[in-house]
């Protein structure tokens, strides 16, 4: 699921900071985009548009681009486990960047949907990548205003509904195993098409989920949205399995 500094100044598990602090962070992302908007709006000067939005749309493409570039390279290692993983926290301790943990999702496989049916995951987005702090305010503040975000539930039936603070259940998807948009390998595809008018028909939001061998309660994440880049613009997430 998709939501600016470039590296956090402390490590963090997941995206959790207020509305005010996400709004914080993305003001300084902006400024350090600073040289690419004004070397914008000086090659505008004199044209018939607007300077001012094409200059920040060239930043936030830079942002999207630098984003997809911390995916790392396909035959990076997954990083070394040597204790079980059991929560978002864990997995934050051995992945120091956003290539450490795509590199562990491709080390994975695709959960059986009946392993999860009629379960209730709690999630957290993972601090890492650029663009984390957008994914925070977009899971945090706008995919359910006023409401954090805080995991997933899975129906029997192949259908399931995203889960937030106030403990109600909104934005359904469903979830299949099918090949990944990023790599074409399995993994659980949640998708939002015909499910929710904005988020699923209008801006493409999918998610591909993956388990670690060995580590059966932890399910990493890949969110992404075809209006914002699609799947290699994509803002991990950890869900939890409870014993």
């Amino acid at each position: 699921m998709v939501s600016l500094s470039t590296t956090p100044t402390t490590r963090r598990p997941a995206c959790t900071a207020a509305p005010a602090a996400l709004a914080g962070r993305w003001a300084v992302a902006q400024r350090s985009c600073g040289a690419v908007h004004d070397t914008a709006i000086v090659r505008l000067r004199g044209g018939r548009w607007p300077a001012a939005p094409v200059a920040s749309a060239a930043a936030l493409a830079v942002l999207i681009a630098a984003n997809a570039l911390q995916n790392g390279r396909a035959d990076r290692a997954a990083p070394r486990i040597t204790s079980q993983l059991h929560s978002a926290r864990d997995v934050a301790a051995i992945c120091q960047r956003k290539c450490d943990v795509v590199a562990l999702w491709r080390s994975g496989t695709a959960p059986q949907p009946r392993a999860l049916s009629g379960r209730r995951l709690r999630g957290a987005l993972l601090w890492r990548g650029v663009l984390c702090p957008a994914s925070a305010l977009v899971t945090h503040v706008l995919f359910a205003p006023g409401h954090a975000w805080v995991g997933k539930e899975f129906a029997a039936d192949g259908t399931g509904r995203n889960v937030f603070a106030d403990g109600r259940c909104r934005r359904p998807f469903a979830y299949a195993v099918a090949p990944s948009a990023f790599d074409g390998r399995p993994a659980l595809v949640l998708t939002y098409r015909r499910r929710d008018r904005l988020w699923g028909n209008a801006l493409g939001m999918r998610d591909e989920l993956r388990t670690i061998p060995g580590h059966p309660r932890i399910l990493i994440g890949m969110g992404s949205m075809v209006a914002s880049g699609g799947v290699r613009n994509t803002a991990p997430f950890v869900l939890e399995l409870a014993p």
